[in-house]
């Protein structure tokens, strides 16, 4: 996930694809490439990924925010906010404010686009 947060995300996105290949049930995995596929911009392809993760791994916060921030990304508000609402149902401390501090992606820009997302979505 280094390469991901230091800006290396296409060469990144190719050891995630190569892991979930070798082991497609681990949602670990499919939540990673989904995370880095919104990184690199491509959101329709990260919702595939992140809902499968979902499937194995409901429960995990970090996954429905990556969705409702691809969701929002694409601009279906709808489907955002409730994921968001998941997400916050899971974890009701998560904040914009926690994210900016904790994420360490090199290029700040990613980040902000992230949390802008997120915004959209209902995070506060």
């Amino acid at each position: 996930m280094s390469l991901v947060y230091g800006g290396r995300t296409e060469e990144g996105i190719k050891f995630i694809e190569k892991a979930v290949r070798l082991n497609p049930r681990w949602p670990v995995y499919l939540g990673n490439l989904g995370w880095a596929y919104r990184v690199a911009g491509r959101y329709e392809e990260a919702l595939a990924p992140l809902k499968k993760a979902l499937t194995f791994a409901p429960n995990f916060q970090s996954f429905r925010a990556n969705l409702a921030a691809c969701y929002a990304e694409l601009g279906w508000l709808e489907e955002a906010r409730m994921e968001m609402a998941e997400a916050l149902r899971l974890n009701p401390v998560y904040s914009l404010e926690a994210l900016k501090q904790t994420l360490p992606y090199k290029d700040s820009a990613i980040l902000e686009r992230f949390l802008a997302a997120l915004h959209k979505a209902g995070l506060k």
